[in-house]
């Protein structure tokens, strides 16, 4: 059944989200002198990966805070060299010279970073995941998220604006004639069809978290949605088989085991007491130097030894040797506290220097999804290769690659986000928004209507995808696993979600943020296939090495009359 609009709103530009790339472009968007509105499918403050549960979160930015020998050039070295060949240079230089710009301008709205304890400079800085300068800030949960914060600052920018919001509005597809992006369609909180007809989009909808099993901190709304919206509405997609799962702890009233605490040397234990590090680490590499690498970065990557602790936890889970709870025991029993060294400040200040530890209480690990480095393609400005399309923050690919600095993405959330709400609106004054012909309009209409025909409930749909994911997608991946999932995927978008029961908006939604979600682990399977190497955060262990050879190039994706094209580019460098 095609649905029919009951509301049309216009504006000049659209952006959609409301993390910290969604509220940084709203503002610029609205200071370039353009009509604007912020549309997202959650409460401001309350929706999206920035506000996701955390301790705090780091900021990247070589100012006068970090040490003497630090600057953006170095900086966006650290960039390049995180990204291993798949970072756009172009892209990666903006970050890295313009951050500095966007603290000072953040530390101006008011946005609380740690201070120094020394008191010597204006913020406490520290080292952060594959990062060699202290030039990562702090910026401290007050109770809003790891970085809600700066949420917080920017809805404050955007009342004194008086730019409108418009909450608990779920946008369902982007709206394309003649090839330029001229709106989208939503859902509205009572099930409403919501045309917003516009000059340009900006897409901030984060990332596609959810797609995977077991994420600490998962948000409902982190599905994948921006990735499948630019698909299908013709923009490229890149760098999706890039992304970072971390070691999450559980159990215990002890520490979590990240950062510095690694370098307590504890030993990874199955369900029947086997240390299953020692099964995997090749000859001449030590389980202290596996631990100590990881003090260096929290995400997983097979860059150094420290891979082999996420890969050793993944695989011994694959194979049942899990506890009852799912997870992998940490045993302190055999660590010495009075010969514990600290690693590197990481992030935070440190205020004890000893971590705490209960070994009478087991600690257990397993391994979660926490980001996507991948995303639609985005050049200088923020554009999309679909005219009138921008896009900023986790939704966006270039100026990370198959790894990334620790709190680079918050960074680049404010860099890129003020950079494509500006040139939205440039485009958006220049073209306007236009009458949309039916034409135009139909097949998001159609979308509407092609859910529906049975019982099931959209999150049984997304529970398959997960356990699919989960044994093929997590860390450890192969041919077979991948192409497993490939199939598995393909079942669940041909049989079983257009078999889900709509029986009200709420479950309309939903079923279309799996459809997202698996569209999402399409292309990130698709991508992983394709990458015969191990390369960052991608590790295939039928091609373990890492090979410039063949694959010193970025896997690039667009959907043209409804079949997906795929081909190989290397980026501007």
């Amino acid at each position: 059944m095609v649905r029919r609009i009951d509301a049309v709103v216009e504006t000049d530009v659209l952006v959609i989200g409301g993390g910290g790339a969604a509220c940084r472009a709203v503002v610029a968007a609205h200071d370039a002198g353009a009509h604007t509105l912020l549309v997202l499918k959650g409460e401001l403050g309350a929706s999206g990966a920035t506000v996701a549960p955390g301790r705090g979160v780091a900021w990247q930015a070589a100012d006068d805070c970090s040490s003497p020998e630090d600057s953006p050039d170095v900086h966006l070295a650290n960039i390049l060299d995180a990204g291993l060949g798949m970072a756009d240079p172009r892209l990666a230089r903006i970050v890295a010279y313009e951050t500095p710009a966007r603290t000072d301008e953040m530390d101006r709205w008011g946005l609380r970073f740690a201070p120094d304890p020394t008191g010597k400079k204006r913020h406490f800085t520290a080292y952060s995941c594959f990062g060699d300068q202290p030039r990562a800030h702090s910026i401290m949960n007050s109770g809003h998220g790891h970085a809600g914060d700066i949420v917080l600052v920017l809805r404050e920018q955007m009342a004194r604006r008086d730019i409108r919001v418009d909450e608990n509005v779920f946008i369902t597809d982007l709206v394309t004639q003649e090839g330029v992006c001229r709106g989208a369609l939503a859902l509205g909180p009572d099930g409403q069809v919501i045309l917003y007809r516009a000059g340009a989009v900006v897409l901030g909808v984060g990332g596609a978290r959810q797609l995977y099993p077991s994420a600490g901190g998962r948000a409902i709304d982190t599905t994948g949605d921006g990735y499948a919206m630019a698909l299908r509405a013709g923009a490229q997609i890149t760098n999706m088989e890039y992304g970072q799962h971390m070691l999450h702890t559980f159990g215990g009233r002890g520490m979590q085991v990240v950062g510095s605490h690694w370098a307590l040397y504890p030993t990874l234990r199955d369900a029947n007491g086997v240390d299953i590090l020692a099964e995997h680490l090749p000859p001449g590499t030590t389980a202290r130097q596996a631990f100590h690498e990881r003090t260096l970065h929290a995400p997983f990557s097979c860059r150094d030894a420290s891979g082999w602790l996420d890969i050793s936890i993944v695989t011994a889970l694959r194979e049942g040797r899990g506890t009852p709870e799912g997870g992998i025991t940490v045993d302190f029993s055999d660590v010495d506290l009075s010969t514990f060294t600290p690693s590197r400040p990481m992030h935070l200040p440190r205020d004890e220097s000893l971590p705490t530890v209960l070994p009478e209480e087991p600690l257990q690990v397993h391994s979660t999804a926490h980001a996507v480095n991948g995303g639609v393609r985005i050049d200088e400005q923020g554009a999309s290769t679909l005219p009138g399309l921008y896009a900023a923050g986790e939704v966006a690919a270039g100026p990370h690659g198959a790894d990334r600095l620790g709190g680079g993405m918050v960074t680049n959330c404010q860099v890129f986000g003020l950079r494509a709400g500006r040139y939205a609106a440039e485009f958006a004054l220049g073209a306007g928004a236009g009458e949309l012909a039916d034409v135009a309009l139909e097949p998001a209409l159609a979308r509407l209507g092609s859910y529906g025909r049975g019982e099931r409930r959209p999150d049984e749909v997304l529970a398959r995808l997960q356990a699919a994911t989960g044994r093929s997608l997590v860390v450890v991946r192969n041919q077979a696993g991948l192409e497993r999932l490939l199939a598995d995927i393909v079942l669940l978008r041909g049989d079983e979600l257009p078999g889900v029961s709509v029986d009200g908006p709420n479950a309309l939604r939903r079923a279309i943020e799996v459809d997202n979600s698996l569209i999402t682990a399409h292309l990130m399977a698709t991508a992983a296939l394709s990458r015969t190497e191990s390369r960052g955060s991608h590790y295939r262990e039928d091609f373990p090495t890492r090979d410039d050879a063949h694959w010193d190039v970025n896997i690039v994706f667009r959907e043209s009359g409804g079949r997906l094209e795929q081909w190989t580019e290397r980026s501007d460098r």
